[in-house]
């Protein structure tokens, strides 16, 4: 894949006290090449690695009323994956290895304004880790469970601005290192069927600051749901958040903000198709 875009920006507000101009070309070549081994009629394993890529952008500073550039990002990604099934098909297990090195990765940051001067920045060379395990079982037509798992690592290698180089070795912000999904579903009767899921993340820095005043605690958050189904309607009743559970997504101490989830919400949904 090849890549060969092009913008062309110009703004202005306020009286021109925001201007900006921008026009910039991107030229990039996105390789992709991957072998799969199919095993067995139960099993594949493939082996990937390919490039990704953002455009360069601007923007306008609402501080200092000045413009700025942010470079283009590229990402490359060498990717282990693994599709297995067993005991008749009735288990599906599969799992993702991957390893990501960012150059001049996009993020939001600060400014040279300080902690108010919300732009956009990139950091130089910055790496991602991890691997993703999905399991699935159907004993019969009428329960289906499921349970996912993902474990991450991440660090900033080279902010690439002597400002900045302090952050050298920081993970990045809101990349929890574990995270996991237990889902499952039962039809109690032709038509009605029960089911829920619970949602867990542990601790995580707000941003690649990794100040430990903004570093949010982990969280598990667990739904329920029933869906009766008859003829062309289906009524479905849930309970997110079961439990209440107060969870903070983010959080900017320097701001006195936090980004919270919602509180337990129960409801009624339906749905008539035709």
């Amino acid at each position: 894949r090849y890549v060969d875009d092009r913008q062309r920006r110009n703004f202005s507000a306020c009286g021109g006290a925001l201007a900006y101009a921008f026009d910039e070309r991107n030229r990039v070549f996105l390789p992709k090449v991957g072998a799969t081994w199919n095993a067995s009629a139960d099993a594949a394993f493939s082996l990937v690695t390919y490039k990704g890529y953002n455009p360069s952008g601007g923007g306008v500073s609402f501080v200092t009323f000045t413009p700025y550039q942010y470079r283009k990002e590229t990402a490359d990604t060498v990717e282990f994956v693994a599709r297995t099934q067993w005991l008749d098909r009735k288990l599906t297990a599969n799992a993702n290895l991957f390893f990501t090195r960012l150059k001049d990765m996009q993020i939001s940051g600060i400014g040279p304004a300080g902690p108010n001067d919300g732009i956009y920045v990139n950091i130089a060379k910055a790496r991602t880790r991890g691997v993703e395990v999905d399991l699935g079982y159907r004993p019969d037509a009428r329960t289906r469970v499921s349970l996912a798992i993902g474990l991450l690592d991440t660090r900033i290698v080279d902010f690439g601005s002597a400002a900045n180089n302090s952050k050298n070795g920081n993970q990045l912000g809101l990349a929890p290192r574990a995270t996991a999904n237990l889902n499952g579903s039962f039809e109690l009767l032709p038509g009605l069927t029960v089911g829920g899921d619970l949602a867990f993340a542990s601790k995580r820095y707000t941003d690649y600051e990794n100040l430990p005043e903004d570093r949010v605690p982990g969280y598990g958050v667990a739904n329920l749901n029933v869906q009766y189904r008859v003829g062309q309607f289906t009524l479905t009743g849930y309970v997110n958040n079961v439990f209440d559970k107060l969870v903070q997504f983010a959080r900017f101490t320097s701001f006195n903000q936090a980004y919270v989830n919602d509180p337990r919400t129960v409801g009624v949904n339906l749905k008539a198709e035709f």
